[in-house]
């Protein structure tokens, strides 16, 4: 059993460096390259305010509502049924059968956001749908968490899917740092760690940075009538690499976690 944890963690350390220099291609490649810096000062602080406010909204009144969304105990009955599998048989197929549970609501989940993040480019409406995208992206975090075996009721795990988005997405070298904070995090939990509010702030606002950084281009084309569609499509791709990045991470705190490191 111990082999196989240990090696189904060396393949996710793995496979994170093989995403991270991906994303490095992916950035100098972009279609969108090149439209930042042509993005008035005005439109990129009213962009990073309305993801700050939309932030504070999630964790204020929005975070109860998102939790009625989801259905608690179908995902711990799940995940029950998956440990019980993996413990019984400590192989890649029973690991998978636990992943499998995840990636399908997953899946729905993106094209929630992607539907209303192009319908409402199509009428030229770029920064309404932020609190909606919100709300869809920690619902992906949420169920992915649980389905690992994990609780978001305490502070320190919301602050730890806050630390998720930025790692997911940090560029260059913030990439390692964000990676190094989200493990020390993880230490943190396991010792206790509680978050006051003006700590959860102080997070909040780096999580609602890294995002609106970005998503700045796709919100800012979101605005205009009929382009606003590429940037519809913009919310798919994040949330496949915020849910994706999340998944990654808790599935390696799981195996720690069965390996006891």
């Amino acid at each position: 059993m111990k082999q196989f944890l240990k090696k189904e963690i060396h393949r996710l350390e793995r496979k994170e460096e093989r995403e991270r220099l991906e994303q490095l291609r992916e950035e100098k490649s972009s279609a969108l390259a090149g439209i930042e810096e042509k993005i008035p000062s005005a439109v990129r602080d009213n962009l990073r305010k309305a993801f700050f406010q939309a932030f504070r909204l999630i964790f204020a009144k929005g975070d109860f509502l998102i939790g009625k969304t989801i259905n608690w105990e179908k995902i711990e009955k799940e995940f029950s049924q998956g440990e019980e599998t993996l413990q019984k048989r400590p192989t890649r197929r029973s690991l998978n059968k636990l992943e499998q549970k995840i990636g399908s609501r997953g899946n729905f989940a993106a094209a929630m956001t992607g539907a209303e993040g192009v319908l409402l480019g199509l009428v030229g409406v770029g920064l309404p749908d932020i609190p909606l995208f919100l709300a869809v992206l920690f619902r992906g975090i949420y169920e992915t968490a649980a389905g690992y075996g994990f609780s978001v009721n305490q502070t320190a795990e919301k602050v730890y899917a806050l630390r998720l988005i930025c790692g997911a997405m940090a560029k260059g070298k913030d990439k390692q740092i964000k990676q190094e904070e989200i493990e020390a995090l993880e230490q943190e939990i396991a010792a206790g760690r509680v978050f006051s509010a003006e700590e959860i702030d102080v997070e909040i606002r780096k999580a609602s940075d890294f995002l609106a950084e970005r998503m700045i281009v796709g919100k800012f084309l979101q605005g205009m009538f009929v382009i606003g569609v590429v940037g519809g499509i913009e919310n798919v791709r994040i949330y496949r690499r915020v849910t994706g990045y999340a998944k990654d991470h808790y599935k390696k705190r799981y195996l720690k976690k069965k390996l006891n490191v």
